[in-house]
């Protein structure tokens, strides 16, 4: 069991087709699943240069990359599939930052995880970077969390830093704009018989929403203290909810996104992994006295 999350750095279609040549003519020769993310162009790339080879199957990125924590609980299931077969899987794509900082925030999030979320597991993964697209900063955050950087001089060590960015973007990056939209429903349960009227007070969110801020207060009660605060506001597009314990804290910010599946040896709890799928952004904060958490679930609708 290993996973290998690798980038390669590129400025021509012809450094693409140089860049990716191995993973995918390893994997056809040892028989494991190739898989090609991205958009018609980069895909139609690879699929002239591979004479369209059926064995190679290529994806849409937006079929896989809604959101950042249902890719990771995608590949969980697929690679968990696979390891009864025996077999790993390379797959070879970019990832779709976008321009809005919260979403670029989120991605930037999830290739950091990717060695994390995915370590039971048999993966070979080189994440494209196009340098005639991608921008600078993001390609030095490449470096910073992929284990190898391949380029057009060679293949050299990265990931140095994963430890370091994971914990720099597990800060705040501000004040969230949502605490001063109007409050929709706010609570404070005290008793697991409260629920009830927690799923009442939610009815007006999305249900993904609903379903998630219910998780998120259940594991409140079980692993913290009660009471149990919720808020719940909402904006022009978008809802905040935030949910808080007396508990003795969660130090972990990633808690939730290790496979719950049984190809983890050490499988995670299903309700925060449940949970970061359901929403747009879920942030974990730990109080400083060791006393309580909150977590904020937002949800773009």
């Amino acid at each position: 069991m290993s996973v290998r999350h690798d980038a390669l750095v590129f400025g021509s279609d012809d450094e693409l087709v140089a860049g990716t040549h191995d993973l995918i003519e390893q994997g056809l020769m040892v028989g494991d699943p190739v898989l090609v993310l991205g958009d018609e162009q980069g895909m139609g790339v690879l699929r002239k240069t591979w004479d369209d080879d059926p064995r190679i199957s290529f994806m849409p990125q937006e079929q896989l990359y809604d959101k950042p924590m249902r890719a990771l609980a995608s590949f969980q299931r697929m690679l968990d599939r696979e390891a009864f077969t025996g077999h790993g899987l390379r797959v070879t794509g970019p990832v779709p930052f976008g321009n809005a900082p919260r979403t670029r925030r989120a991605w930037m999030i999830y290739e950091a995880l990717v060695d994390r979320a995915l370590a039971p597991y048999r993966l070979l993964s080189l994440c494209q970077y196009d340098t005639r697209t991608v921008a600078p900063d993001l390609v030095e955050h490449a470096r910073a969390t992929h284990e190898r950087v391949v380029t057009p001089s060679g293949v050299g060590a990265g990931g140095v830093r994963r430890a370091e960015v994971l914990a720099a973007l597990a800060e705040p990056d501000g004040p969230d704009a949502l605490e001063s939209a109007p409050v929709v429903y706010g609570d404070l349960l005290t008793d697991v018989g409260d629920l009830r009227r927690l799923r009442a007070g939610m009815a007006p969110a999305p249900k993904d929403l609903a379903y998630a801020a219910n998780e998120v207060a259940t594991n409140g009660f079980e692993h913290g203290d009660p009471p149990v605060g919720v808020r719940l506001h909402r904006g022009d597009d978008s809802w905040l909810c935030v949910i808080s314990d007396r508990g003795r804290g969660i130090a972990d910010p990633y808690a939730g996104v290790d496979s719950p599946f049984s190809g983890n040896p050490a499988p995670g709890g299903h309700g925060l992994w449940l949970a970061r799928q359901l929403c747009d952004y879920l942030t974990i904060a730990a109080d400083p006295s060791g006393r309580g958490t909150t977590v904020r679930l937002e949800y773009r609708a």
